[in-house]
């Protein structure tokens, strides 16, 4: 798994760095000072045999800081985005035993935890998440509908809403 930064004016490789403890890169986000906070997961260390993956780059390629988080069950990364107060909130799922459920962590700027939720949304496959303008977030995902729900500034859920999805109409 590796990250490789180019040139904008001609595709050249800047530099690269690749990631021996990870097993899955699913989402890169550049941010300020042209650093790179990437997401994924991993089995080398953390809380259980894959757990949430994120990391930050400068932006000259040097590995900053890891972070790892989850529980004994299979967590992973799959969307992030930066925050209003400097940190992020990364988005992806929890599996166990064949299923999976919304897991939602919110981190401030040097990879520290503040928070993180399992949503009692089994099959829900979490795609994105965005902020609010009250400092909440969003999360968008899917199973055999399309669910959206809402969870406040410290990851308490405000509401959910399955919109279903009607085969018919495909």
């Amino acid at each position: 798994k590796e990250v490789i930064k180019v040139s904008d004016e001609d595709g050249d490789v800047i530099w690269r760095y690749e990631f021996e403890d990870v097993t899955d890169l699913n989402e890169v986000l550049c941010i300020e000072d042209d650093a790179i906070l990437v997401g994924g997961r991993t089995n080398i260390f953390g809380a259980g045999a894959l757990d949430l993956f994120v990391a930050r780059l400068d932006a000259d390629g040097n590995f900053e800081w890891p972070a790892a988080y989850g529980t004994e069950d299979g967590e992973y990364c799959k969307s992030l985005i930066p925050t209003t107060d400097g940190g992020y909130c990364l988005v992806g799922g929890s599996r166990n035993e064949d299923n999976v459920a919304p897991y939602v962590v919110r981190i401030d700027a040097d990879g520290e935890l503040l928070w993180h939720h399992i949503y009692d949304f089994r099959g829900v496959f979490p795609e994105d998440v965005v902020e609010t303008a009250d400092g909440g977030f969003a999360v968008a995902g899917h199973s055999y509908s399309y669910r959206l729900f809402r969870i406040d500034y410290a990851g308490e859920l405000l509401w959910d809403t399955d919109y279903g999805f009607n085969w018919e109409r495909r």
